[in-house]
C-alpha cells in the first residue's frame, strides 16, 4: 500500500509540474506531427482519466437512460464550458451550460446511436485553474 501511495504522489507532480510549465509556455506541441499528436493526446488524456476516473464511484444509471456518458469541464472566463469525454472519446464546447449539454447529447447520439433522450451526461465540473481544466485545454489544443 505505501508503494502504491509514493506511486501516486510521484504521478501528481509530475502531473502538477506538467500543469505549470504548460501555463506559463514553456511546453510547445507539435502539432504538425499527426503521430506526435495522436500520442501526445493519449498520454494527456490517461492523465485526466487516472486523475478522475480512477477514483470515481460507479452509479447505476437512472430512468430511462441506457447509457451514461461522463465528462470533465471547465467554465471559462467568458463563460463558455469546454470538456472531454471520459466514457466516449471526444471533446466538446458550449457557449453556456445548456448549450454544452445539448451538444453532449447529440454527439453521444451522433457517436453511439443511443437516442439523446437515452442518453445521463453526468459532467464534472472543475475550477478554471486546476490541473484537470489544463489537460482539459491541452486535449482541445491536439
Amino acid at each position: 500500500m505505501g508503494k502504491e501511495r509514493e506511486t501516486e504522489a510521484e504521478e501528481n507532480a509530475r502531473l502538477a509540474e506538467f500543469a505549470e510549465r504548460f501555463e506559463a509556455g514553456e511546453i510547445e506541441i507539435d502539432t504538425a506531427s499527426v503521430s506526435h499528436v495522436k500520442l501526445a493526446r493519449q498520454e494527456v488524456f490517461d492523465a485526466l482519466w487516472h486523475i478522475f476516473m480512477e477514483d470515481r464511484e460507479g452509479r447505476l444509471l437512472e430512468g430511462i437512460s441506457t447509457r451514461e456518458d461522463v465528462l470533465v469541464a471547465y467554465e471559462a472566463e467568458e463563460g463558455s464550458i469546454v470538456g472531454v469525454f471520459m466514457t466516449l472519446p471526444g471533446r466538446v464546447v458550449g457557449d453556456d451550460f445548456d448549450d454544452f449539454d445539448e451538444r453532449a447529447r447529440q454527439f453521444v447520439e451522433q457517436e453511439s446511436g443511443v437516442a439523446r433522450e437515452k442518453v445521463k451526461v453526468s459532467t464534472h465540473l472543475v475550477r478554471e485553474d486546476s490541473v484537470e481544466a489544463t489537460l482539459i485545454r491541452v486535449i482541445h489544443l491536439l
